[in-house]
């Protein structure tokens, strides 16, 4: 495991101070769980912005944010970023698997 310093604002300091109260755990245990959540959301970001800009797959970016395929399919759709497969292809794909 790693160790690093770093500086933050009061105002942050004194946020982080609520969360180890309501948490009931100590600063580092704060900061891991804390840190952790946020470089997750970044991922996701990450993966959906560049699915946006169609420079990865949904399958790659699902991928590189840690979700499985359908995961990442649901937050596509809820983000309004388009996946490339509407409910019209469903249909079709069923239809066809129906045959």
């Amino acid at each position: 495991m790693k160790v690093i310093t770093v500086r933050i604002p009061d105002e942050d300091a004194k946020a982080l101070e609520s969360i180890e109260s309501a948490e009931k755990v100590d600063r580092a245990a704060a900061v891991r769980k804390l840190l952790s959540q946020g470089i997750h959301q970044w991922k996701v970001q990450r993966a959906l912005d560049l699915f946006r800009k169609h420079r990865v797959t949904l399958r790659t970016a699902a991928h590189m944010a840690g979700l499985s395929y359908g995961e990442m399919f649901d937050l596509a759709g809820q983000s309004g970023v388009t996946t490339g497969y509407s409910l019209e292809d469903l249909r079709q794909d069923l239809r066809e698997r129906d045959r």
